[in-house]
């Protein structure tokens, strides 16, 4: 009976450790370069139009669309060097022509000092970011002319 309550106290303490470690988001190492500059990079490059940018896994991984062929490029957050690319299936909206660029829009973002970008993309025709400070995710929205349409907060 012992090892039965053993195996099942451990069993949920496991779960209840998974799902935490789930639900926490990745951040960017200190040393890392701004999101605006590491898009700025890529924009520079004139590489596409980029519809996500995803901190995971140690890169960021910026999904772009040039003439509907897509790809997704794994960026060193330091150096904002290109590590790899691959393609990948074209399923994300576009931002309608005459948008601002996606740096100066992410240097808005960071600008208000909410937290740390972890995750920017283009969909229902608003750039969603989201954000973490302090154990907070924050979720804003923003009109691809730079305009704050929400801001939602909420825990980890």
């Amino acid at each position: 009976m012992r090892r039965k309550a053993f195996f099942i106290i451990f069993s949920l303490a496991f779960i209840l450790a998974s799902s935490f470690a789930a639900n926490a988001a990745e951040l960017p190492p200190a040393n890392s370069k701004p999101l605006s500059a590491i898009i700025k990079i890529i924009e520079d490059k004139n590489t596409g139009t980029i519809t996500e940018a995803e901190f995971d896994d140690g890169y960021w991984e910026v999904e772009i669309n040039k003439n509907n062929v897509c790809q997704e490029l794994f960026i060193n957050p330091q150096t904002g060097n290109e590590i790899r690319r691959k393609d990948i299936h074209c399923d994300d909206d576009l931002p309608p022509a005459g948008s601002l660029p996606l740096s100066t829009i992410v240097r808005s973002v960071e600008a208000q000092k909410k937290g740390i970008i972890v995750e920017v993309e283009f969909d229902d025709g608003l750039w969603k970011f989201s954000l973490i400070q302090n154990s907070r995710k924050t979720k804003i929205y923003v009109t691809p002319q730079g305009n704050v349409k929400n801001t939602a907060t909420s825990n980890l």
